[in-house]
This record gives structure tokens, sequence and C-alpha cells, in this order.
């Protein structure tokens, strides 16, 4: 297709007459055998003419499981074209995947924006983020949290003593006690720590943790 038949048909509303403002609208396929016989159609048919279609088959794309409309698949035929119940059910195949594809496009976007906006918070808020393994003894920090401790960035998970050999020895032991009650009972933990990082000054740093099932 050419670039005037993507300008015309980029955004369709459901009460537009194409192929595809009715499928929209009534939320199912629609199938238009010849559009020069269409009255309906009547308003595109010069696109259609330059485009060089007879036949069309507008399927909608809809979100699994909400059927949130996603777009429209459509499939255009230079005759008159009236597909068998074989090439129906391959259509449905494919919008299914189109649909699946566009989902997890927008779920990725999604994704991205909600970690800008993390990201900016924890910056404005000087704040650091960590998780820690109970079972491997492994603390994986971002590079705000490595930082406080005075740790260069780096991406691999760190053992506990790497971090607890920069605190109070007693303050380490209380914040472990805590770290595993609250893993026993489903509990947040909320403390505070000193912190001795290498060539610099004594640092308090306050500490908040959530439990997270597995």
């Amino acid at each position: 297709v050419g670039q005037e038949f993507l300008e015309h048909f980029a955004c369709v509303d459901a009460d537009d007459t194409c192929a595809c403002g009715t499928a929209l609208k009534l939320g199912q396929r629609v199938i238009i055998e010849d559009v020069a016989e269409y009255a309906r159609f009547a308003p595109h048919l010069g696109v259609a003419s330059r485009t060089g279609y007879r036949g069309v088959n507008s399927t909608p794309l809809t979100e699994r499981g909400t059927g949130l409309p996603l777009g429209m698949l459509s499939t255009l035929f230079r005759e008159p074209y009236l597909p068998d119940e074989e090439r129906l059910q391959l259509s449905d195949v494919l919008a299914a995947h189109a649909a699946d594809l566009v989902s997890c496009h927008r779920a990725q976007l999604k994704l991205r924006e909600s970690e800008e906006f993390l990201r900016l918070a924890l910056e404005g808020g000087r704040m650091g983020t960590w998780e820690w393994d109970s079972e491997t003894h492994l603390i994986k920090g971002d590079a705000a949290h490595q930082a406080w401790f005075g740790m260069p960035p780096q991406d691999r998970p760190m053992p506990n003593e790497a971090y607890w050999e920069l605190m109070d020895p007693e303050e380490e032991e209380i914040g472990t006690k805590r770290a595993e009650d609250a893993l026993d009972h489903g509990k947040d933990i909320q403390l505070e720590l000193r912190v001795y990082p290498p060539n610099a000054n004594l640092r308090w740093i306050a500490v908040r943790g959530r439990t997270r099932p597995g």
C-alpha cells in the first residue's frame, strides 16, 4: 500500500463507514467482498482505486483477557474476494498473534515509563535500592546504594560480608535479626545503621525493606 492509504486510514473511529471502522464498532470481523459495490464505502473509493484493491477483510485486535481494543488487522485484495472458512481461521490466528505482540509492546512501554519515574524519584530522594537473598546470602544493590557504602558501581551481587565489614558489628547483628524476623512473619523492616565507607566519614543510613515471596 502507498502513503496515501496509510495517511487516509491512520486514525479511524467506530462511526466511520470503512471496513475497519465498522469492525471496531461491531467488535467483530467485517468482510467487504467488493468495495465498489458497497454503498457505505463510497467516501473511501478514491483511495481504494488508487491503491488498487477491491476486497477487504478487517479483524479487530483485542487484548487477551480484557477485550480492550488494540488495533485492526486488514487484508486487501486486488479483485473482489470472499475468503473461505480455512482462510478465515488463518486470519483469526494471525490476529491473535498480532494482538499479543501489541499488548507486549504496550506493556514494555509502560514498564519503561514506570522505571523512569522510579529512577527520578530515587535520585530526588537520594535513595538507593537493594535486594537481599536469604538463601544465597547475596546482596544486589543499585549504583546509589553501593555509593552509600563507598563501593564502586558493579552489576554482580555481593556477599553479605562485603557490606557487613563496613558496618558496626552490633548494628549489623540487630539488622540481620530483624530481616530474618521479617522473612519469618512477612513483615516490613525499618532501622538506622552507621556505615564506615573506606576513605570517607561516618554515615547514617535509614533502611526500609519488605519481604518478597520466593
